[in-house]
């Protein structure tokens, strides 16, 4: 039994290469287009509106999320 097989035989992961294993990087712009993501034309974007109730709030996350059913 050589260094890189267990008592069964079998092949440790030591005979697999962590950079062939995974996919090769891409760069943030091939990952924007993939996403079909634009950048941003104003900071004024990323402004919601203001939160009137809280509760409401809550309420809508929880509905999002499935809560309660």
């Amino acid at each position: 039994m050589n260094s890189h097989e267990s008592a069964t035989g079998a092949s440790r992961n030591a005979d697999i290469d962590p950079v062939s294993f995974f996919e090769p990087a891409r760069s943030l712009d091939e990952l924007a287009v993939e996403q079909g993501v634009a950048p941003l034309v104003s900071l004024d974007e990323l402004v919601g509106r203001g939160i009137d109730d809280f509760d409401d709030f809550l309420a809508a996350i929880a509905s999002l999320r499935g809560d309660g059913q």
